[in-house]
Parts: structure tokens; C-alpha cells; sequence
């Protein structure tokens, strides 16, 4: 069999490359392969028999493509009670998506005991068989040695998560689709021209479709709705006014399946004639026709604070939530945010703000956000009204603006359908969505009896941030609480460039 060509396959769990091999008699063939025709990281190695079965495999990490970014420069600073923490991140963009997480823990602690840390927890974990220990070092620094450790690793420890055997011998079957958030099914209770509006959720954007009277249905996915969130749905007639449409709507999936497992029974089966050895108290339903009909009670839940607790919960700042009966509707932005603790001047077309008692004297100018984007001119602010403002954030810290947010941090939230719902009245209907997923939660740091004993200084926390802005310096700036520790610990990990890794461990003392 050495006489035929035998084939040699490599894929990085979606792509796969192949090539004859031939051993020409004889027990080896020295193949060369440059490393950029290698996937960017894990490459499962197969060499196939003349009879198409797998013989051999072997893993090989590629780091060529995989960029990691540690030793950061950092530069310290206080300010007020509290640190001004900046990290220098070259040739990262803050346009493209980033996410970054910083853990703050006394210089001297063991309670951050992970062996792992982001690069290799998704480049080396679902490869390796068994417990690594220290997997994290593979992946701080690049040096030849770890580059050799790391292939010893794979040699010794890799194993395929494919089984070649069970798919040749029983092909998988294809039994779910795969799945990115929800999806959803309308289908049309008639057949003529319709067009529709989707109204925007937290996480899906306003939809607009056109359907000609052959079209009874439309779906769409990538959807991905929070607690609370309902679908909306509108329809457009000929004259041009929003109805409640006349549909039927299907979510995929629509409840969580249940989790097939071997059960193990709390109890081991009892053998017969024992039925006394298990003494279990029995019931009395003597005390049933003492039983006594009470009034009843009608409870009524609040949505309206509902969602209010819950946009507080997520947020950093002040969160004021404006109902349909709110006096406030009526007034200018400029009016609302001069009750704010702003300073707000309009004239000529000019929309100015300062805080009146700013985190920087160097910039009271706060960061405004209107629905998501950073507002550079705030000419689009100059007499603003307030009827299309679903809820407006405060945070006066400016904590997660960088340097820029001296003025603290102002988002605003606006729902344009708020106007014409007032005007026209109710032109949508609402359908519940039978799964959804949490919001995110926000931190509260512990508080301690003491910040400079031994317990606090082995297990304590000082801060935890999540969702650190860059800015376009490539820089990263937050602010922690001052609480007198002189050594400090940050664990920094996250994605920045789409795919580009983020893992430092910096120590920060403090003088």
C-alpha cells in the first residue's frame, strides 16, 4: 500500500485543505507546507489510507495571523477620590468592534486562581484532553521555547473532536438548524399588497418591507430580544396610515428544549416486604374543613417601574424614564438638562452645555450620546423637544468617557413612533415573545469593614469594569475608586480589530 497516494487533509473546524501524499515505497514522506497556507491558529492534521480511512492525525497551532496585545504602557494619576487609569493600545481601531473587561484586586491576592485566561481559553481548551496546567503562559509572550512547549502539549495531550469512525459508519443526521439569536415567521391572513413596519427593539433595528400579493409571509432572524421586549408590528395601507395588522406570528425557537439525560435516582430501589425500613410522614387532611374562603386579592405589577428598575439597574448614571402622561414631554431638552445640574445656552442656531460642578476643570463639556452615537456638533440639539424621548441617562462622573467626559456622560433614547402614537393613537400590535434574553446587569462593588487588612488584601475586590471604551488615540481611560492600597492588580482581557486578542496583567504601586 505504500506504492499508492494516500491523502493528507488539515482544517481549523470550517475549512479544509487536502493533498496527495506518496510514500514511494517507502515508511516516510517529508512534506513541506508553508505556514501561510495554514489556517490562523488550531490546524487538525488527517492522513487518510488508500481506503479512505484515517490513520493518522496530529494538531498544529499556527500563530501567524493571531495577534495578542500585553505588556501595556500605563500611566497613573489621581483625581479627586479617586485613579485616573490610562493603558496605551497601538494600532487599534475604535471604530471597529472592541470589548474589553479589567478586573481590580489588591496587588496580594490569591482569589484570582484561573489557570486560564481569554487567548487560550478559545485557541488551546476545546483541543487539548484533560486538565493544562498554567495554559495562560502558551499565550503571554511569543518566543520560540513556548512556540516548541506549546507543539509538546499538542502532541501529548491533542485529540480530535471529530470521531472519523462514527461519521463513516453513521453519518450524522442533520436534526436543528443552527441558531443566531430568534427568528420569527409572520404569514398574512390575506393575499394583496401590504407593507409593514418592525418596530425597533434594544438590539434590532426598524424594519420597513414591501410585499407584492403573490407574498403571504415574510421571516426574520438575527433577532435578539431582552426581558420585557415585545414585538411590534405595523401595517401601512394605501392611504398611507398605520393599522394593527391582520397576521399570524411564529417564533423559532419557542421554548427551551428539555435536556435528555441519564437520570440517577435520590433513592436505591427498595426491596420488597421492606416498606417499613422508610418512615415518611403522611399528610393529615383533617384540618381541611377548618378551611376558611377569603376575599380576593388582585395584584397589579407596574410595568412602567418595572422597566425603570431595570434601565437603572444597567446603567452607570441617573435614568429618567418619560410615560406618555409626562409633564416634562412638553418642555425643550435645554429645559429638562438645566434642572440637571447642566448649564444649558441656546441662541442663534447654538446649542452650548456645561456642568455646573465638572469632574475636570479643564473640560466641563459633557459626552452626548443620542440613540447610541456620539454627538460631535450639538447643533441638533438646539430646541429639542422632548415628546419623541423615550428615557434619558445621566452619569455625572464620566466614568467610561475617557478623558473627554469631564462634563460626565449624557445617552438619550428616542423613539419617534411616541409622537404619532399620541396622535393617532394606538397603530401596532404587540406580540410576546415566548423566549428572550437577560440584560446586562450592573456591578456593585463590596463594600469592606477595612481596606487594609489581611483578608481584604488575600480576598478582597476593588473594582470590575466591563464594555471599557477606547478612543480614537487608542487609548484606554477609567476611573477607580481611591481606597488607600498601594499595590494594585489589573487583569485586563478582551477582543479589540474584530479579532485581535487582549491579555495583560499590569501592577500598579502607588506611592
Amino acid at each position: 500500500l505504500l506504492d499508492v497516494p494516500y491523502l493528507l487533509t488539515f482544517h481549523d473546524g470550517n475549512s479544509l485543505k487536502s493533498l496527495e501524499l506518496s510514500f514511494n515505497g517507502n515508511n516516510e514522506s517529508i512534506v513541506i507546507l508553508p505556514k501561510e497556507d495554514l489556517y490562523q491558529g488550531m490546524n487538525t492534521f488527517t492522513l487518510f489510507n488508500p481506503e479512505g480511512k484515517p490513520i493518522l492525525e496530529r494538531l498544529y497551532f499556527n500563530r501567524g495571523g493571531v495577534t495578542i496585545h500585553s505588556d501595556l504602557e500605563h500611566l497613573i494619576s489621581r483625581d479627586a477620590d479617586s485613579l485616573l487609569v490610562t493603558l496605551d493600545l497601538p494600532d487599534v481601531s475604535a471604530e471597529k468592534w472592541n470589548s474589553l473587561s479589567v478586573s481590580v484586586l489588591p496587588g496580594n491576592t490569591i482569589s484570582y486562581g484561573s489557570q486560564e485566561n481569554l487567548p487560550s481559553y478559545h485557541l488551546l481548551k476545546p483541543y487539548v484532553k484533560g486538565l493544562v496546567e498554567n495554559a495562560a503562559y502558551y499565550f503571554r509572550g511569543n518566543s520560540p521555547k513556548k512556540a516548541f512547549e506549546l507543539d509538546n502539549l499538542l502532541i501529548t495531550q491533542g485529540w480530535s473532536s471529530y470521531d472519523w469512525n462514527a461519521i463513516f459508519t453513521k453519518p450524522p443526521k442533520y436534526l436543528f438548524d443552527f441558531e443566531k439569536g430568534l427568528s420569527f415567521k409572520v404569514t398574512l391572513n390575506t393575499k394583496e399588497e401590504s407593507q409593514f413596519y418592525i418596530f425597533p427593539t434594544q438590539y434590532y433595528p426598524l424594519q420597513l418591507l414591501e410585499l407584492d400579493a403573490e407574498k403571504f409571509e415574510f421571516s426574520s432572524d438575527l433577532f435578539f430580544p431582552l426581558e420585557n421586549e415585545t414585538l411590534r408590528i405595523s401595517e401601512m395601507g394605501k392611504d398611507g396610515k398605520l393599522s394593527p395588522p391582520k397576521i399570524f406570528v411564529q417564533f423559532k425557537p419557542s421554548a427551551v428544549p428539555e435536556l435528555k439525560s441519564n437520570t440517577v435516582a435520590v433513592f436505591p430501589n427498595k426491596p420488597a416486604g421492606q416498606d417499613s425500613d422508610l418512615n415518611s410522614s403522611m399528610i393529615s387532611f383533617q384540618n381541611l374543613e377548618k378551611m376558611q374562603q377569603l376575599d380576593e386579592v388582585l395584584l397589579i405589577q407596574d410595568r412602567t417601574n418595572t422597566r425603570l428598575e431595570r434601565l437603572r439597574n444597567s446603567s452607570q448614571g441617573k435614568v429618567d424614564l418619560f410615560t406618555e402622561s409626562d409633564p416634562r414631554r412638553s418642555q425643550f431638552l435645554g429645559n429638562y438638562l438645566n434642572s440637571r445640574g447642566y448649564v444649558v445656552n441656546e441662541s442663534a442656531g447654538i446649542f452650548s452645555i456645561v456642568a455646573r460642578n465638572p469632574n475636570s476643570p479643564n473640560n466641563a463639556r459633557p459626552n452626548i450620546y443620542l440613540d447610541g452615537v456620539l454627538l460631535v456638533d450639538f447643533s441638533i440639539l438646539y430646541r429639542y423637544q422632548m415628546d419623541i424621548v423615550d428615557y434619558i441617562e445621566i452619569n455625572p462622573s464620566g466614568v467610561g468617557g475617557g478623558l473627554m467626559g469631564g462634563g460626565g456622560i449624557i445617552k438619550i433614547i428616542t423613539n419617534p413612533f411616541l409622537r404619532q402614537e399620541r396622535e393617532l393613537g394606538e397603530f401596532y400590535k404587540n406580540y410576546d415573545i415566548p423566549l428572550s434574553f437577560s440584560a446586562k446587569k450592573r456591578f456593585y462593588n463590596p463594600a469592606y469593614s477595612s481596606y487594609s487588612n489581611a483578608f481584604f488584601f488575600k480576598y478582597g475586590t476593588i473594582d470590575w469594569q466591563s464594555d471599557i471604551s477606547l478612543t480614537k488615540e487608542g487609548e484606554i481611560t477609567f476611573k477607580i475608586k481611591d481606597y488607600g492600597v498601594s499595590d494594585i492588580k489589573l487583569y485586563l482581557e478582551g477582543v479589540v480589530n474584530e479579532s485581535e486578542y487582549v491579555s495583560d496583567i499590569i501592577e500598579l504601586r502607588l506611592d
